[in-house]
């Protein structure tokens, strides 16, 4: 059974997704919000990182679609979504989604390539101007205090954002999500 809390996280996602503001989530929605997500982080239209961005992001809803998708029409309703996403999280290859996915935020955010993300790369992936919130965010997603985020953190991140009932949780105080 979903929580309450569990359900507006879904539904505050779900809406954060669907770009076209449709009732839906469809592939042109991962694309549209892939093209300002690489925009933001300053890379041009028609650029590898850019086209690798959408790649990712559309990548990202063939996984939604494959777990969510129930009645196979290939878009996703808030009822598949909070659905399909409960479900999902019990499954063994949702552990292995969580980890490609981060990696794939890794890859673009780490501008230096030296298999991190130092705050500076951090900010921008943010949209935000307040760089004391994004450093709040930073330091809480960087539990080893180590000054970058690595690949366990984002997964762990990740896992905490799609899992955890905890409203302080970090990726909940980054997406603007609130409970």
């Amino acid at each position: 059974m979903t929580s309450e809390f569990m359900k507006k996280k879904l539904t505050y996602t779900f809406n954060a997704y669907d770009a076209t503001q449709n009732g839906v989530l469809e592939k042109d929605d991962f694309e549209k919000l892939a093209i300002v997500y690489a925009e933001g982080l300053g890379f041009a239209k028609g650029s590898k990182e850019s086209n690798d961005i959408i790649a990712q992001e559309v990548h990202f809803f063939e996984f939604i679609v494959q777990h969510c998708d129930a009645n196979n029409d290939g878009k996703i309703t808030l009822e598949e979504f909070i659905n399909g996403m409960e479900a999902w999280k019990k499954k063994p290859d949702f552990e292995s989604f969580l980890k490609e996915y981060a990696k794939s935020l890794l890859n673009s955010l780490d501008k230096d390539k030296n298999g991190r993300i130092e705050f500076e790369e951090f900010l921008p992936f943010l949209g935000i101007k307040d760089e004391a919130k994004g450093r709040k965010i930073f330091n809480a997603i960087d539990t080893d205090g180590s000054g970058y985020l690595d690949l366990d953190e984002l997964t762990h991140a990740w896992r905490e954002y799609c899992t955890s009932e905890d409203p302080s949780a970090p990726l909940n105080y980054m997406f603007g999500f609130k409970g």
